[in-house]
């Protein structure tokens, strides 16, 4: 479990990270959606393994793994929509064309399935901390996953001021990307902490 939350950061942080030429991502984001998206699948398998493990219940969790399905199958949504973000619109490269609303709506989307695919992914996750006698741990995915959730909800429904403002958008946009890589960043170590709470566990049994 913990070297799929491992993997999982560094998809995340393929996601996060956007490294341009010409407007061409170099580090295209449906690689790190779809090793997000295996591993949340890796997850779901492994929940049936993990129940017997150092947890208060035998049998596995249904409800989790179905989160994590879900979870999983937003990932790869989200891998086939980014395919389209490979290629930016001129004015990320330095031209001088504007951004359009077309552009906008379609990152507006994205984020929303975004939140949805983070809201399940650590719901699960956090089922299964308490489920394994890690009720610290757990809280700390728990206030992770509200800051994340409750950013993005703002990112969002801050979307249609940032379209009404034509000769703003560019520069509304500069701190509106570093809120959201900000966010990014929770999740990353959010998801590499567990894992390294996971690896102490095996050796030191559970919380108090």
């Amino acid at each position: 479990m913990a070297d799929s939350l491992r993997w999982m950061s560094w998809g995340l942080l393929l996601v996060a990270l956007d490294f341009r030429i010409e407007g061409f991502d170099i580090l295209p984001d449906f690689a790190g959606f779809l090793m997000i998206a295996y591993q949340l699948q890796s997850l779901k398998r492994r929940e049936a393994v993990f129940a017997g493990e150092n947890s208060t219940h035998t049998t596995p969790s249904p409800k989790i793994a179905r989160r994590y399905n879900v979870a999983a199958i937003l990932a790869t949504v989200l891998a086939v929509l980014s395919l389209g973000d490979m290629a930016t619109p001129l004015a990320a490269a330095g031209m001088d064309m504007p951004l359009n609303r077309g552009w906008m709506l379609y990152g507006a989307a994205g984020q929303l399935l975004m939140v949805f695919m983070v809201h399940t992914a650590l719901t699960a996750l956090e089922s299964q901390l308490r489920e394994r006698a890690l009720p610290e741990t757990a809280e700390r995915v728990r206030l992770s996953r509200k800051w994340y959730n409750g950013m993005l909800w703002l990112l969002l429904l801050a979307s249609p001021f940032i379209l009404n403002a034509r000769e703003a958008t560019t520069y509304l946009l500069l701190p509106l990307g570093a809120v959201m890589f900000i966010m990014e960043l929770l999740l990353f170590f959010t998801w590499r902490r567990v894992a390294k709470v996971l690896d102490g566990q095996s050796q030191e049994g559970p919380e108090a």
